[in-house]
């Protein structure tokens, strides 16, 4: 019978595109996320913005003493590419000791901090890629529920 699926290989092969669809959904919006990140940091020396760590399930708050513009972004790249969002959590930390202070504040460059503006920017960007990919209504749930219980992850 050839067209023909037998209806549990089409339910495994529906979820296969869903799944596949969340995770680049996923990728996509962390990509984003860490984008954001970097360009409302404050700069002086180029060496906070730069110290934006990507890493999947668990912080990674190291430090770097590079201040090279994109250099945060260009280490973050691989590792959101390999991020599953249908089973894994991805994580944006920066390590540096003053950075609390940055998110609450202290610097004038960004009075508002970098995490709190993202997060309340992030629904409408996750909206925007799940219309890229299509079919919002299936991504933008599990997508949002996921930027909405790990926005403690960030390490402000």
């Amino acid at each position: 019978m050839a067209g023909r699926y037998r209806p549990s290989q089409a339910k495994r092969i529906a979820d296969e595109l869903v799944l596949g669809n969340v995770d680049t959904l996923g990728r996509m919006a962390g990509l984003e996320l860490g984008r954001r990140l970097i360009l409302k940091s404050p700069r002086r020396s180029g060496r906070f913005s730069q110290n934006w760590n990507a890493s999947v399930d668990r912080p990674d708050s190291s430090t770097h003493d590079v201040t090279s513009e994109g250099y945060a972004l260009a280490a973050g790249r691989p590792i959101v590419s390999g991020f599953r969002l249908s089973r894994q959590a991805l994580w944006w930390t920066n390590g540096l000791p003053y950075a609390e202070r940055l998110e609450n504040g202290y610097s004038k460059q960004a009075p508002a901090g970098m995490i709190a503006v993202t997060e309340r920017e992030m629904r409408s960007v996750i909206d925007r890629i799940g219309a890229r990919i299509g079919r919002q209504d299936v991504f933008i749930s599990p997508a949002a529920q996921f930027f909405q219980r790990n926005s403690p992850l960030f390490n402000g």
